[in-house]
């Protein structure tokens, strides 16, 4: 076997070491869930199916031009989860790795493409592009609330007040996109809390919790109504519903996580259904900010803003002490 064979064969054995679970891939809680399948099929058993046969054609010599065309085929698809991938804000180095292996393998197979490479390239970004969308889907869910906070007033600005921490006229407002189902987010949001703490307490700095609803993740919306419905008996409350819920297993139905931790969730559910409208609304606002910040992609998401309304900084995970100190100072 050539160098060239072990190559084309790269990209199939990245795809079954994912699929074996050896190397985890974090793309849905970065907000890609809609790349994930594909008429309900996950995509990566087409990828490992398509991945098997560039390997079986790279093998004999004689059909290595065959090799190549499906290489930069593969390579055009590839071209199209990178750029969707840079809209998204999203960086997973298992989704990088395997697209761009399989870029390695057709300049190995095919250096320069040619017409019927470059043919072949175009064929994989559309046929993507078409099996997919023709812009970027983030993993946001749709607005669901059909009734006006003026429904239940009290309700909504109680729980919106007490979401926040720190004076509500501090000059600075720090707003926390978090991920209830984000293992990134339950690692790192006990570090940002007490990097923001001297902050907050000194009444220089408001933080807005702001939590995630994925379409990508039934359970996403009942969990960010569970953390406002703690809100409702006072900032503390939704703090500690925040800690708890924080690390919530992808996938799990809603029914599936009451029935584990219903003497838990079961007061929080209640005050969720008897205020629906109000704190649905609340999520529905919030859903709308976070799409005017920017790509919901690698949580947790903290953006600075300043008194004028402007963004003084922006980070993904725990920032550098140093760099939010002075973010923070004034003016």
């Amino acid at each position: 076997m050539t160098w060239r064979a072990l190559l084309a064969a790269l990209p199939a054995v990245l795809v079954a070491v994912r699929l074996l679970d050896w190397w985890p891939c974090d793309i849905a809680c970065q907000g890609g869930a809609y790349y994930q399948s594909l008429l309900g099929v996950p995509v990566l058993w087409p990828a490992l199916g398509c991945y098997l046969l560039l390997a079986a054609l790279a093998w004999p010599a004689r059909t290595r031009p065959a090799a190549g065309l499906l290489a930069w085929a593969l390579a055009g698809t590839g071209a199209l989860f990178i750029a969707v991938a840079f809209q998204l804000g999203m960086r997973c180095p298992f989704c990088l790795s395997v697209h761009g292996a399989a870029l390695a393998a057709a300049l190995a197979l095919r250096p320069w493409p040619g017409r019927a490479g470059l043919a072949a390239l175009l064929l994989g970004l559309l046929g993507a592009n078409a099996a997919f969308h023709h812009r970027a889907v983030p993993d946001l869910a749709e607005p669901a609330s059909t009734a006006a906070p003026a429904a239940d007033p009290a309700a909504y600005a109680l729980a919106d007040r007490n979401r926040m921490r720190g004076r509500v006229d501090a000059p600075l407002t720090l707003e926390a996109v978090l991920d209830l189902q984000c293992p990134h987010c339950a690692a790192d949001w006990g570090a940002v809390a007490r990097l923001l703490a001297p902050a907050v307490e000194s009444g220089r700095l408001r933080l807005v919790v702001r939590c995630l609803v994925r379409r990508g993740e039934p359970a996403s919306r009942d969990l960010a109504r569970w953390t406002l419905a703690a809100a409702l008996a006072g900032p503390a409350a939704h703090g500690r519903a925040v800690v708890d819920l924080l690390g919530t297993r992808p996938g799990i139905a809603p029914g599936e996580l009451l029935a584990a931790r219903g003497p838990e969730l079961a007061p929080l559910d209640a005050a969720a259904r008897a205020h629906a409208g109000a704190l649905d609304a609340l999520l529905d606002h919030d859903l709308a900010r976070i799409r005017a910040l920017g790509p919901a992609g690698a949580t947790p998401l903290l953006v600075l803003t300043g008194p004028d309304g402007r963004e003084r900084g922006r980070w993904r995970g725990v920032p550098d002490a140093a760099a939010f100190a002075a973010a923070t100072a004034a003016p």
